[in-house]
């Protein structure tokens, strides 16, 4: 049998808040109740032996042990109430993936030629987590190069400088945000696959590998950080689009923390 991980228990904060005003307010009554007994202790103006100043000197010093003991029992309320609220968040952290690739801007070509050798590439983003996520860094990058050469997909990869959203940005629980990221055609490439134009339209077009890789680091409130990264190339295809997005299967470069 597998052994079973243990549970972390979660306090609802609702309780410990509670528990910490009601303490709070036990604090506060103790204190007046001190200052009270003071005051009377002046108003009898008795000696330090009789009975109303003995009676009301005891009396404030019980009431001191007891705020000292209610002060230590608060801190501990609210390190408890810390630690629940950090097992929430961990176990309610934010979780940002990609999705919905598509393509925005696709090569310009017709019978007489490419027009244009730019292709741009649309996505959106979205935090699917119980929590906010925090942008730490991010960066986004279009590959163009044709299907008979793929790119070589080094380590550490090559992300570019384009970025995709700013450091700071906060992404809420159920946002999403839209992206572009744009490629061009090497001027080698076009030399290579010029004598293929003027074959047929879609010639160019169709050997064609785009990769859309890019990553997005990020971080919970309580500061633990987390990445997605991803890996995505284009396969073109009639049925039942023209255009689809296939997940790559290198672990380098397709995951999420």
């Amino acid at each position: 049998m597998k052994n079973q991980q243990p549970q972390v228990p979660v306090v609802p904060l609702t309780i410990l808040e509670s528990v910490e005003a009601t303490l709070s307010e036990a604090i506060s009554t103790i204190k007046q109740q001190a200052i009270t007994a003071q005051k009377q202790a002046e108003a009898y103006k008795e000696t330090y032996c009789s009975p109303p100043v003995v009676i009301n000197g005891v009396l404030a010093l019980v009431g001191l042990g007891y705020l000292i003991f209610m002060g230590l029992q608060l801190s501990q309320i609210k390190k408890q109430t810390g630690i629940a609220s950090d097992a929430l968040i961990l176990a309610n952290r934010p979780r940002i993936k990609v999705r919905g690739f598509y393509v925005k801007a696709d090569i310009d070509q017709d019978a007489t030629g490419v027009k244009s050798w730019t292709m741009e590439v649309g996505y959106e983003l979205v935090n699917h987590g119980g929590t906010k996520a925090i942008i730490i860094d991010s960066k986004h990058r279009l590959l163009m190069d044709p299907s008979h050469r793929p790119p070589t997909l080094r380590m550490p990869p090559d992300y570019g400088a384009d970025q995709i959203i700013p450091g700071g940005t906060i992404i809420n629980v159920g946002d999403t945000r839209q992206f572009v990221m744009r490629g061009t055609v090497s001027p080698e490439i076009q030399a290579e696959l010029q004598p293929l134009v003027d074959q047929r339209q879609d010639a160019v077009m169709m050997r064609f590998k785009p990769y859309c890789i890019g990553f997005i680091a990020y971080k919970a409130r309580i500061d633990n950080s987390y990445r997605t990264a991803f890996c995505r190339h284009l396969v073109r295809r009639t049925v039942p689009t023209p255009y689809g997005f296939e997940t790559s299967t290198d672990p380098d470069y397709e995951y999420q923390d």
